[in-house]
């Protein structure tokens, strides 16, 4: 099991910082303006059923919903600019490795590649179950701790990219993430610029 040494809890610990910090400026600029907000909804159905989307059949969160005027507004809080920070590489297990480059904490790419088979992606769907449910903490008590939502896999030419929103989850929930990705079968994890890892 991976375990971040200082430099990459010291490296992922700003990235964190930069986006709640833009979703809590969002927040307030709401407040500010008067409208009730709710932070980190669940997205439902017309129903009020939680609604789940494929192909992993999991649920996603917004941001904020905001209630102005008698009209309901599901709001993003915006990608600031990636901090840029040297790669870093870790061992996931005996088989796995993970690298991280510059990344945002709500908009993190990720590559999964080198299966020698079809890989098993229910440890993933299992950690985004666990951090999808609120943890509240000191880092961030105005928010949930959670992560938001996982687009993917996308079949690429030798891996699978998705797409996933860390939404308030602390870096322990993206080591977790790490984590259940390196018991997918996959030998390579890469986060970040992904785009000419291929």
């Amino acid at each position: 099991m991976m375990r971040p040494g200082h430099d990459f809890t010291d490296v992922l610990e700003p990235v964190r910082d930069l986006h709640v910090a833009g979703l809590l400026e969002l927040m307030a600029r709401e407040l500010t303006l008067g409208a009730d907000v709710e932070a980190e909804p669940v997205e439902r159905d017309a129903d009020g059923r939680i609604r789940r989307r494929p192909p992993l059949s999991l649920p996603r969160r917004h941001d904020l919903r905001v209630t102005r005027e008698g009209r309901v507004l599901n709001l993003r809080a915006p990608c600031h600019t990636t901090l840029r920070f040297a790669p870093i590489e870790r061992a996931l297990s005996d088989v796995s490795s993970l690298h991280v480059a510059p990344f945002c904490w709500g908009a993190v790419t990720l590559l999964a590649r080198g299966a020698a088979g079809a890989p098993n992606w229910t440890p993933v769907r299992r950690w985004f179950l666990e951090w999808f449910q609120a943890r509240f903490g000191e880092e961030s008590p105005d928010l949930l701790g959670v992560a938001h939502a996982i687009d993917g896999p996308t079949p690429e030419r030798d891996g699978w990219r998705f797409s996933i929103d860390l939404g308030s989850a602390s870096v322990a929930g993206f080591v977790a993430m790490a984590e259940a990705f390196g018991q997918t079968g996959c030998a390579e994890i890469r986060v970040g610029e992904t785009e000419d890892a291929l």
